[in-house]
């Protein structure tokens, strides 16, 4: 079972609040609920939650929703490096894409469905959302 936590982008003050410091948050007098016991919180219209996928990068980072992603992946034979995309939940498929077939062995790997093979958090479209213009 993959761990629940979130992190909140606060659009007023452009600024990344991680689980940890949600607290933190309330206790500035904004008004963010946190409830650890019960994993739920209120957050406000001016703020944006991000959940964790339970993944983490090449370099142990963990990788949210909203996260920028640099990936390799192969597929009939051919190999496509450094291609970048957004982490974003999937309604359809109930999983984040193009994350949602990544812990999938390569015997499971269709050739349809390319798997990202390295993957990279390069930043978020919050902070850096001049990464996706390349």
């Amino acid at each position: 079972m993959r761990e629940i936590k979130f992190r909140v982008w606060d659009k007023n003050r452009k600024r990344m609040y991680f689980w940890e410091n949600i607290e933190a948050i309330h206790n500035n007098g904004i008004l963010v609920i946190v409830a650890d016991n019960n994993d739920w919180m209120l957050v406000p219209p001016n703020y944006e939650l991000l959940q964790y996928t339970g993944l983490k990068d090449e370099q142990g980072k963990e990788i949210y929703e909203g996260d920028i992603i640099r990936y390799t992946y192969h597929i009939g034979g051919l190999e496509f490096p450094n291609c970048i995309e957004t982490i974003k939940w999937d309604i359809e498929i109930t999983g984040f894409l193009p994350l949602s077939d990544y812990d999938v062995t390569e015997d499971d790997q269709s050739e349809c469905c390319p798997i990202p093979e390295t993957i990279e958090v390069i930043g978020n479209i919050y902070e850096n959302p001049e990464l996706l213009e390349k």
